[in-house]
């Protein structure tokens, strides 16, 4: 079943195309990774899968509805998450709290609750962190629960944004270069919580530099050059495809 789909999507700014008339689909319970060099668009394709931007040309569609457009929060509501190239943590804040944050969308309109501190509000509380504490679990931070969020390591970091984003409950969660800046270690860490995540069921998108990384959890690749898709199919056939080689180590005179 087709969750996600993006149709003859393009993004100009001013006379820059960024993004090209590009079209895709992402299954339910897919793994999707979304490579290509630097500057080649997929960031900003990211941001307009999000609402972030808004597309130029063309449509997405999230869930059987139209999004191309949509705010951010309207999306998210929709079952959507995403984490940054850049991390976006509270250091201040613990790793709990952090995830806690993550899981305001599941609260409602709770204003008199909180102002009352009802049974009703105490309980939700209690079940908020319930779900964050089995959110902790699953990216291996639960006896960091009490840390702060700025005392992690680099690659502890970026598996709490994840457990921030998996707070909200999405069925689709896009990852923004996960691996970015990890040694090898942090990445083999980082692979298995992936694969754990995918076993809950939950459908994903990555943008990767990594190409042993995509490799190593995608079952599809899309890849972006100059803005359009020159490339959609399994990890083997990108790896012998003439564009994507010449995409990444450029053509012969």
């Amino acid at each position: 079943m087709t969750l996600f789909q993006v149709g003859g999507v393009g993004k100009r700014f001013g006379g820059l195309v960024a993004v090209d008339g590009v079209s895709f689909s992402i299954a339910a319970g897919e793994v999707l990774g979304i490579i290509g060099p630097n500057g080649a668009g997929k960031t900003t394709l990211f941001n307009l899968m999000t609402g972030l931007l808004k597309p130029t040309q063309g449509d997405i569609v999230f869930r059987g509805e139209s999004i191309g457009g949509r705010r951010p929060s309207q999306i998210a509501a929709r079952g959507m998450a995403r984490t940054f190239q850049n991390i976006r943590l509270f250091n201040s804040l613990t790793v709990m709290d952090n995830v806690l944050v993550g899981g305001h969308t599941q609260l409602g309109d709770k204003f008199w609750g909180a102002f009352f501190h009802t049974k009703a509000f105490q309980r939700q509380q209690e079940n908020l962190r319930k779900e964050a504490e089995r959110v902790l679990r699953i990216v291996s931070l639960d006896d960091k629960r009490d840390d702060l969020a700025g005392s992690l390591p680099y690659g502890a970091q970026r598996r709490l944004e994840i457990a921030r984003a998996l707070m909200s409950k999405p069925t689709l969660l896009l990852l923004d270069e996960p691996a970015a800046g990890m040694n090898t270690g942090e990445r083999a860490g980082l692979i298995e919580t992936i694969r754990t995540i995918q076993a809950s069921g939950l459908t994903l998108a990555l943008i990767e530099h990594d190409m042993k990384f995509i490799m190593s959890l995608c079952e599809r690749i899309v890849v972006i050059d100059h803005g359009q898709k020159i490339f959609d199919g399994t990890p083997e056939g990108a790896k012998a495809d003439r564009r994507v080689i010449e995409a990444y180590l450029g053509a012969e005179e």
